[in-house]
């Protein structure tokens, strides 16, 4: 009976000894697994940060600096915006503002809106721009859309 109890509890030692090298096998497997993944994750972005940051460019004077504004629009520029989803042409008029010259009529209403890149249409084509779009859409409502656009 002493042998068979002793053969017993050194079955268990046994099972327990697999059981806790697999548990640690398992853990490191998992943590080599993780850190190879995400090795090649950063090199992926790391790439593809740098052909993304070279693939941006406009045409130079855009902007122009201005003693009581800061920067601002220059009057009269039209140019390229290349970037690595996107190629789009923007023009400001005469009076530092992004499109065709501003008419004042006193017929219609006007609506500015003062906003950044979004409101500006940064990254789309002329005519595409959000108060070109409002434009579009009140057309014969006698309401004309403008923005005044800040560097946020």
């Amino acid at each position: 009976l002493k042998h068979k109890l002793l053969e017993l509890v050194r079955k268990l030692r046994m099972k327990q000894g697999n059981s806790v090298r697999n548990a640690w096998f398992g853990i490191v497997t998992v943590v080599i697994s993780v850190v190879i993944v995400l090795v090649v994750f950063e090199w992926a972005l790391r790439t593809m940060t740098g052909s993304m940051q070279s693939s941006e460019s406009m045409d130079e004077g855009f902007i122009l600096f201005d003693s009581r504004l800061g920067w601002k629009l220059n009057p009269g520029w039209e140019g390229k915006h290349r970037h690595h989803d996107f190629e789009v042409q923007y023009q400001v008029n005469e009076l530092g503002f992004r499109g065709d010259a501003l008419e004042f009529s006193g017929e219609s209403q006007k609506v500015f809106f003062l906003g950044d890149s979004f409101t500006f249409g940064l990254g789309v084509d002329e005519g595409e721009t959000f108060p070109d779009f409002l434009n579009s859409s009140a057309a014969g409502a006698h309401t004309d859309f403008f923005f005044f656009f800040f560097f946020f």
